[in-house]
């Protein structure tokens, strides 16, 4: 019998960062359930892939994480369980009592996930801890619409929830995580979008934090079963995307040593009583150079590999609490220097230099990459990411 098996869910960059990860802790394959197939996670060796159809409906998660469960308790002393996406996130902590009787990992319970799954809610727990955070109104979009209102741009735009079922699954044209508003009329479009598809659940407008990839903190952490923050580490973007589908989502992070942001996610998580992993976005103000917390996310980020490029293992601080029992030590700071990125050196380098981003900023510090070729090597992955490769040289991203 294996000492433990790791399901993650998702199958994109996030999760094979994460398969990736616990391999090396321990040298067995984990199992990633996904709806749909993504070459992240194709013809790779250490991992188990299975497409479950349907598998962001309620129904069909619950039903399969069951049967998964079950399937595996004679297979492995522990289990763990790792969501990749907010949505996965927020159906695994609704089915967290299920999750209790097989996984040895944390969930977050629905108590704390409201405090922040929201946009309204994490404004107020910001408020309440006195956390710098972007000045909010909640809205509803058909209201909106038409409005003449006195308002600064450019402003922010985003749903309250941008992973909810009904967002997730809206047909909205050019559907995004964030929109950035010049003006009125590219807010009333994107609010007629929103109408036109019949999405009318609450959105927000914010007040847009200027500065370009240079002004982002990205932040990742996991808290123990007790809710001790474990460990803590602070990136740096230096590219993010700027294609609808991938936008608010970064090509290239830093790790950057910031104790004093470290201590203040901590404090966050531990002050609500916060178990598992965590991402926070953060932003600092150009006028006063504050950190201005713009969200925190149920799971590890899309960039969390970042993590890995300090030297430290994101997963590792799980596997220590969840599977080895490990006494609690105190608070590890990821914060050797290291670039992760997830696109080709090159491609980077140039779409630093067209936005006018310093590209020094890659020199001195070797990079890693989560899909790098030498690694988990075998002729029908490496076609598929030298394929991936290259249709990145020939799109802008």
């Amino acid at each position: 019998m294996r000492r433990h098996i790791a399901i993650i869910l998702g199958s994109d960059e996030n999760a094979y960062g994460c398969a990736r990860m616990l391999y090396e802790l321990e040298a067995e394959r984990s199992l990633v359930l996904c709806a749909k197939a993504l070459p992240a996670t194709s013809h790779s060796g250490i991992l188990e892939r299975r497409v479950i159809p349907e598998l962001d409906s309620p129904s069909v998660f619950r039903r399969t994480l069951e049967h998964t469960f079950k399937s595996l308790k004679n297979v492995a002393e522990r289990i763990t369980v790792i969501p990749c996406s907010d949505y996965y996130a927020e159906l695994l902590i609704k089915n967290r009592a299920l999750c209790e009787k097989y996984v040895s990992n944390p969930i977050p319970t629905e108590r704390c996930y409201e405090r922040f799954s929201t946009k309204a809610a994490f404004k107020r727990l910001c408020e309440e801890l006195e956390i710098s955070h972007p000045k909010t109104e909640i809205i509803i979009p058909s209201a909106e619409l038409g409005q003449k209102k006195e308002r600064s741009f450019p402003l922010v735009l985003k749903p309250s929830n941008s992973n909810s079922f009904e967002y997730l699954h809206s047909k909205i044209e050019n559907k995004r995580k964030v929109y950035i508003c010049e003006n009125d009329g590219e807010l009333q479009k994107a609010l007629e979008d929103f109408a036109l598809e019949g999405y009318n659940l609450p959105a927000v407008i914010q007040e847009y934090i200027g500065g370009d990839e240079r002004s982002y903190r990205v932040v990742n952490a996991y808290c123990d079963r007790e809710g001790r923050a474990r460990i803590v580490g602070v990136g740096r973007p230096l590219l993010e995307y700027k294609n609808h589908a991938m936008i608010g989502n970064y090509a290239a992070v830093r790790s950057v040593k910031d104790r004093k942001l470290c201590d203040i996610a901590a404090r966050i998580l531990e002050k609500i009583g916060y178990v598992g992993f965590a991402n926070f976005d953060v932003k600092i103000a150009p006028e006063t150079n504050d950190y201005v917390f713009l969200e925190l996310n149920p799971r590890q980020g899309r960039s969390s590999y970042y993590v890995r490029a300090s030297g430290e293992n994101l997963m590792g601080a799980m596997y220590e609490d969840a599977v080895l029992d490990k006494e609690y030590t105190g608070l590890r700071y990821a914060e050797e220097d290291g670039v992760w990125i997830n696109e080709p050196i090159g491609v980077i380098r140039r779409e630093m230099n067209e936005r006018g981003l310093p590209s020094d900023d890659l020199d001195g510090v070797s990079a890693v990459r989560a899909l790098s070729l030498g690694y988990d090597f075998n002729i029908p992955r490496a076609f598929t990411l030298i394929r991936r490769n290259l249709g990145a040289y020939t799109r802008k991203i």
